[in-house]
Parts: structure tokens; sequence; C-alpha cells
């Protein structure tokens, strides 16, 4: 009630009109012009409104769904209202002070000063939702799903109350073998206390996926017995294994003359170090200006000089990188048995997207609605990714720390996604889901930037959770691949530049809503029915043959 009352006061304080009549809106690319709407301020929302067409007469978006305000010089009467879901919302207003007025109000209640003022904690949804359809595994039920021996392997609860290591959940896997002493003098060692976590393992090759945080070398090379030890005991039978260095190891040297560094041959001789030259957050969020710079032009069009501008913004480049060392990491641990160390600085961003998407190309599991959702709780929100400073959710959070490392995942699994269409349960919709409500604040799911920031504020207990909304069968059944087929394979990406392509349904800001009618999806279905009844079909007359070239082979060496 208090965080209300907050709200409410601050919107006094910064609205001097919450409302505006004869305001015209053209929303970017779709040309359509609305004249003489209404443009109302609320404490949460603003909301746009002809009241002419029922149903369709209003427009309603969330202060925090706002990036920024772009206002046209001449004539002062004119706005842009960029959305982060990349939609461009023109407003023409009929004086400069009606202008001024409603866009330093928005401007003001896009950034609130604190978490706790966001809708999250206000919104209650006037349905009790349901539990989740999919509980979220244990630690030792992941140990289950993916095989691992009790003889290699345990959950280790050192981090209680996050202790160890704020950024980490408070159950860990890591190998049998090693001590939780052990454990803590490896976080000492380890930037944030990110000691070595088992993140996932390959049944096949007893490879296992790990990551941590940056080794602290420093310039005099400081070594720690019992990291070497956690990482040893991790490696199958007598392979050696492989470090995933996100950086470039001119960076990692850089990082060693200020404390920290990569591992050093001669302390990890089991090990060896690549680099996968991912670019910083901050060459990131460069980038994708660029693309939306380019996407948001008016004048677009299919001509040369906007492809140049889409090259040019380099968001492909970046999307390309982030695939080919998680394609690495996968081949490392499925063709090579090795298992594969993956971590940059902090750790807490390029990190985790190359071990999210490795497991999606690793695993089938995780290529299901509750498999993935899972893996973004597990490898995101339980491994420590910063969401409210890198969306911005407060006016707390520095500019510069603005990144879209948890997007450039989502469009990276778009990538696989076209590479593979009938291997995903899931559609783009799931994709388009995550990135939207990571930036809004209708649930908080993705509030706070680590587990134990989540438990100390009680997210749980003030606000709604997305996962629940997603499990509600009226929700995720558009988000369904009607042609998915489950594909128990390795993924093997590709990532020439001709595979990698714009996500345009997103970027361009078309509908990303389901295609397809219902009469087709029901026709898709039953093909789909109709090819799975064909399969076995075909499999039991391949069975009959072989029993009948069997008998005929043995009746042939009884009368020879």
């Amino acid at each position: 009630m208090r965080s209300s009352w907050k709200t409410i006061m601050d919107f006094m304080e910064v609205v001097r009109r919450s409302r505006v009549e004869g305001v015209s809106l053209q929303a970017a690319r779709e040309g359509d012009i609305i004249v003489g709407g209404t443009l109302v301020v609320t404490a949460y929302f603003f909301i746009y409104s002809t009241r002419k067409i029922a149903g369709e007469d209003e427009l309603i978006i969330l202060h925090v769904a706002i990036d920024h305000v772009e206002r046209v010089k001449a004539p002062a009467l004119t706005a842009v209202v960029c959305l982060k879901d990349f939609r461009r919302l023109q407003f023409e207003f009929q004086t400069p002070e009606d202008c001024v007025d409603m866009m330093d109000a928005l401007e003001a209640l896009s950034k609130p000063v604190r978490i706790h003022h966001l809708h999250a904690f206000t919104h209650f949804p006037r349905v009790t939702l349901p539990p989740m359809l999919w509980p979220f595994s244990t630690a030792e039920a992941l140990l289950a799903a993916w095989g691992c021996s009790q003889e290699r392997y345990r959950v280790s609860y050192i981090n209680s109350g996050f202790k160890v290591c704020a950024s980490y959940p408070q159950d860990i896997i890591v190998p049998l073998s090693i001590t939780d002493d052990e454990i803590k003098k490896s976080a000492s060692y380890r930037h944030q206390g990110r000691f070595p976590m088992v993140c996932f393992h390959h049944k096949k090759s007893g490879a296992v996926l790990i990551k941590c945080g940056q080794p602290l070398v420093g310039p005099t090379s400081k070594r720690c017995r019992e990291d070497v030890s956690i990482l040893n005991a991790c490696l199958p039978g007598l392979s050696k294994g492989k470090v995933m260095d996100i950086r470039s190891q001119s960076i990692a040297q850089q990082h060693m003359s200020k404390g920290g560094g990569t591992e050093i041959p001669s302390h990890y001789p089991q090990w060896r170090v690549e680099y996968a030259k991912l670019d910083s957050p901050l060459l990131l969020q460069a980038s994708l200006t660029k693309l939306l710079d380019a996407c948001g032009d008016p004048s677009l069009s299919h001509s040369s000089s906007w492809f140049g501008r889409l090259e040019s913004s380099g968001w492909l480049e970046h999307v390309s990188k982030l695939m080919s060392a998680a394609k690495a990491v996968s081949l490392a641990i499925h063709n090579d048995g090795s298992s594969v160390v993956v971590h940059g600085a902090g750790s807490r961003d390029a990190s985790l997207q190359v071990t999210s998407l490795a497991q999606i190309l690793l695993d089938p599991h995780c290529r299901t609605v509750h498999g993935f959702i899972e893996l973004v709780k597990r490898e995101w929100l339980d491994s420590g990714h910063p969401f409210s400073l890198r969306h911005n959710h407060v006016k707390s959070a520095p500019e510069k720390e603005k990144a879209p490392i948890f997007l450039q995942f989502l469009d990276s699994v778009w990538q696989v996604m076209q590479q593979f269409p009938l291997s995903f349960e899931f559609n783009e919709g799931l994709l388009h889901n995550l990135f939207v409500h990571s930036y809004s604040s209708v649930y908080g799911t993705f509030l706070y930037d680590s587990p134990m920031e989540r438990r100390k504020n009680k997210l749980d207990d003030k606000t709604q959770s997305l996962w629940r909304y997603l499990s509600q069968p009226h929700v995720y059944s558009p988000l369904l691949n009607p042609l998915y087929d489950l594909n128990p394979s390795v993924l093997l990406l590709s990532v020439s530049p001709l595979t990698v392509t714009l996500w345009r349904r997103l970027y361009l800001n078309t509908s990303i809503e389901a295609q397809l009618t219902p009469p087709t999806l029901n026709a898709l279905k039953e093909l789909k029915d109709t090819n799975t009844a064909l399969r076995e079909k075909l499999s039991t007359v391949r069975k009959e043959l072989m029993d009948l070239q069997i008998k005929g082979r043995k009746f042939a060496s009884n009368w020879s």
C-alpha cells in the first residue's frame, strides 16, 4: 500500500495534465493516421483512445515499456514514443504546450526511481492464476534426468542463504569427490565467488558443461589447487577438457593486469583454452541501436542502401559469433567427449548465452515449452543475469550498462528454429513473449539482478509469476508448433552468412501473432498424424520383411 501511495504522489508531481484531446497517432511503417483521439496518462499506463471502433478503440501501453521519446523540433507539435519492443508511435498535437506537457510526463514516468514502484507490485489479475502445469526440476531431478552417475556428481547446499555466491542458486551440482571446503576456496579464487558449477551432463559421452567466473590470476599468476581439482574432477576418463573464454585473448590479458585473467596452461595442464571473441555489452548495444535506426527509417524499403545499413550495424555478425561459440561447445561435448568450461569476466552475460544455446543444441528437452522455460529460469534467472541493470528497469540503472544480452540469445534461438523448424515444440511467439515481459513489469519474474535479491525482496509473494501465466492452456496453446516432431539428435548448426537472417517479424515490427487459421492448424495436425501413422506402418512392414528374409535364408540353408 505504501508503494502505491508513493507512486501516486510521484505521478502528481510530474504530470501537469493527465488528458489531452485532439491527438493524432501514426504507427511507424503502417502508414495509417488516426485523427481526433485522446491521450491519457495514468500512474502506470498511457492510453490512446478514439472511441470510434468498438473493441479496437484503445491503445494501452505501460510506461516502463517506453525506451525513449524523440521530439521533433519543427514543428514542435510532433513527438515519437519509441517502445522497448521496437514499435514507434508518432503523436501529433494541436499546440506545442500539449506536446511538451504529455511528453515530459511520459519521460518522467517511464523510469521509476525504485523497483518496488513498478507495476508488477500492484498488478493482481481479477482471476487468480492456477499453479504451474510444469513444476521446475530440483537439482536432484536434473541429475536423474541427465543420467548422471551418483558416483560422479552430487548436489551441494553450501550456497544455502547465498553465503558463498549471491548470483548462484542455493543448490549446486558439483563433482562427488569435491568437498564443500574446496568449493569455498575455489569461490575465493573466482570472480564474484562464481566457482565452477555443472550446468549440463551429456549422457552418451559423460562430458559436462561448466560455468564459472574468471579466475583471479592477476599479474602475479596466482594459483588455486582446489580450483584445479574441481575442474579435473569433471573430466570423463582420461580425456582433456576445453575452456571457452568468451573474450578475446587480448581482453583476457588486460583483465589479468587488473587482477582477473584466464586459466594458465601450466596450472591447468589437462585443459586447453580457446577464445570465442564475443564483443562487449557496450558494442552490442551500439549495434542494436544502428539496427533499429535502419528498421525505423520511414523510407524503409528493400533497396541496396537499406541492406547496407543492416550489414553495417553488425547485429547479424554478433548473432553469428554467439552461434559459432555455442556450436563449438556442443561439438566438443558430443563429438569429442570433452568437458567444457565457459566463462568471461563477470560471466553473467555472454557466458550464459553460450551455455544456454549449447544446451538447446544438445538436449531435445530444452526444445520443448517446459524445457525451454526451465532453461531460462535455470541459466538466466537463477544464474544471476542482471536483468534490471541490462534492461534499465529503473532510473538508477546507468545508461551505459544497458545491453540486449537476453535479446541476442532469443534471436540466436530463433535462428536455430529456422534451420530446424520441426525440432521445437514452440513457435516464435514464446520467444516474443519472453522478450516483451523481460522488459515490462506486468509480472515480477525478470525483476532484480540475482536470485538473492529476489528472495530478499520477497518477489514471489509480492508479484505475479510469468511462468504461471504462460502455463495456462489458453495462453500456451497458440505458442505451440503444430508440426513439432521430437528430434533426439544433436542439432548440427550452420553459421554461414546465408543462414543467419534478420528476425523480420520482431525488428520490423510485423505481427508476431499466430498466422495460421484454426482450419489450417487442424489440417496440419491431420497431416502430421497421418505422417506419423505411415511411419509406424513403414517400420512394421520393414520388420516383417526382415523376419521373412531371415526365414528365407534359414529355409534355403536347410535345402542346400
